[in-house]
């Protein structure tokens, strides 16, 4: 498949919200206020439709510290995977694995050294492209995986 990856922007801003409800990767108010930070989240165009989105934030212990106590990681080289979500038509396809290597190029630019994750339905993608297993937390209401990837200069 033939993707361009590119920084969210106006264009691609509302489409891109739909994609991250339709994955539902939060509620809508959280969605819009986290994809308002273009510069931190891109999206995949196939033949100019947004068919994924993928970003990144920085925790300061205020969200997920609570919940995962002693192995919250603090520092400015690490990095939380944001909103990520692919077409149901194009998963399967790429997708997905082209967003979360252009999001760690990004990363790795940034100086980050981490890239953390939880997740209440993808454990096993993570898993297969590298992510490994820290342990169970409750975050928004319901238990989730999270996950670590050490990312290599």
């Amino acid at each position: 498949m033939n993707l361009e990856i590119v920084s969210l922007n106006k264009d691609t801003y509302e489409q891109a919200v739909k994609l991250a409800l339709e994955g539902e990767t939060g509620n809508e108010a959280d969605i819009r206020r986290r994809l308002k930070k273009f510069r931190q989240y891109f999206v995949a165009l196939g033949k100019g439709k947004v068919v994924g989105e993928i970003g990144w934030y920085h925790d300061d212990g205020g969200f997920a510290g609570k919940a995962l106590g002693k192995n919250f990681p603090y520092g400015k080289n690490i990095y939380w995977l944001g909103h990520f979500a692919v077409d149901p038509n194009f998963r399967g396809k790429g997708v997905g694995t082209a967003l979360l290597e252009y999001l760690e190029d990004v990363i790795k630019k940034l100086g980050g050294r981490e890239l953390w994750v939880y997740t209440d339905q993808a454990r096993v993608f993570y898993e297969k492209v590298g992510f490994g297993f820290v342990q169970k937390a409750w975050i928004e209401e319901c238990w989730e995986d999270v996950l670590i990837k050490k990312l290599e200069k």
